[in-house]
């Protein structure tokens, strides 16, 4: 991959160079690059959750999987929906991370047309698409309360078995504060929050460039997210699993960030938005 490209989505050539500018991707999907400390390089996408044309996909359970799903790489996820964004999804185990087609359990409760699938963790929080088409991240065990409402659903990466939630009512969460916190864990990041209002979902996919000597840290993920209006922000897995992939205009997929290992995870679940072209 490139710390500079140009890619044709939706007959327009979107190019990143490092501009902080906003571009449209998609009807209600935005897309800017920025950069920060240590060359680190942050991916963004601004998503209208108002746009009725946007559609949200988590990866289906396998029958009878219970807690387990089987692993696909992120752009074989876009490619096989025929969707126009994916990243990846929740932590697993075990770690053979690169071959597709092995069974994983999944960290974390997920859910599929109203299916849930996985095994709910304390401390949790979800990012939630219920029947209605509104969005929210909530407390993973206040997920049977809305039960019935659930379209979509995908869970936070819980760190040292604290909460994933890292932007709570608008501000850090102060466990991030921590003084061991703010030196530590740098790494690639893949992050979705959302505004107070509900109409606005960032999805953030942060790397090390080349000759970084690190990525960003928790603490410093939950600032960027607090820095774009989130009142609500949580954590996915994150490292050599972070993965934003985008529809090219010959239907293929585009990794648009730095992948942290030698080549891209098969992880056990992803979350994805069908989304049409801009001048469609």
């Amino acid at each position: 991959m490139f710390s500079s490209w140009c890619l044709l989505v939706s007959s327009t050539l979107i190019c990143a160079r490092g501009e902080e500018t906003w571009e449209g991707l998609y009807r209600g999907i935005d897309y800017r690059k920025t950069r920060g400390a240590r060359k680190v390089v942050i991916h963004q996408l601004r998503v209208n959750l108002e746009e009725p044309e946007l559609v949200f996909l988590v990866t289906p359970p396998i029958e009878g999987g219970d807690h387990t799903n089987i692993s696909k790489k992120t752009t074989r996820f876009l490619k096989d929906y025929g969707l126009q964004i994916a990243i990846n999804g929740q932590a697993y185990a075990p770690g053979n991370i690169y071959f597709e087609g092995d069974p994983k359990r999944m960290h974390g409760i997920a859910a599929f047309d109203g299916q849930m699938y996985g095994k709910r963790r304390k401390e949790q929080y979800s990012f939630v698409v219920f029947k209605d088409r509104s969005a929210d991240i909530i407390e993973s065990e206040k997920l049977e309360e809305y039960e019935e409402n659930i379209h979509m659903a995908i869970s936070g990466w819980t760190t040292m078995g604290h909460t994933d939630v890292l932007v709570r009512d608008s501000a850090v969460n102060p466990y991030f504060l921590k003084d061991d916190l703010t030196r530590m864990y740098g790494t690639s990041r893949t992050i979705i929050g959302i505004t107070k209002d509900k109409k606005t979902l960032y999805i953030v996919a942060s790397e090390k460039e080349a000759g970084g000597v690190r990525g960003l840290t928790l603490r410093e993920t939950a600032e960027l997210m607090v820095e774009l209006g989130c009142e609500r922000a949580m954590n996915l897995d994150g490292g050599g699993s972070t993965t934003l992939a985008i529809e090219d205009s010959n239907g293929g997929a585009f990794i648009v960030n730095n992948l942290w290992g030698v080549e891209e995870r098969a992880v056990a679940n992803h979350l994805g938005i069908y989304a049409a072209r801009l001048k469609d």
